[in-house]
């Protein structure tokens, strides 16, 4: 289970921190891994939490290459 313990740390410190770069988080993960591999498990997060139905806090869509925080938190109707 140690695929699901990855996707939700950098799932957790995405969301704790938005600021944070993926290529940050790919660096401190243990061990560190490529951007895209930490870009890939919070893709797999996002997926599985709007398949569960969240949407409440409305979850930061970092899918944006330039993401203004602010502007890009997603709701749904």
């Amino acid at each position: 289970m140690r695929n699901a313990d990855e996707t939700q740390d950098t799932a957790r410190r995405k969301l704790v921190d938005p600021t944070l770069t993926w290529e940050m988080i790919a660096q401190t993960s243990d061990p560190p891994v490529a951007t895209s591999t930490s870009w890939r498990r919070y893709e797999k997060f996002d997926t599985a939490a709007r398949a569960a139905g969240f949407e409440n806090p409305p979850l930061i869509d970092m899918r944006a290459s330039d993401v203004h925080f602010t502007d890009q938190l997603v709701t749904t109707a």
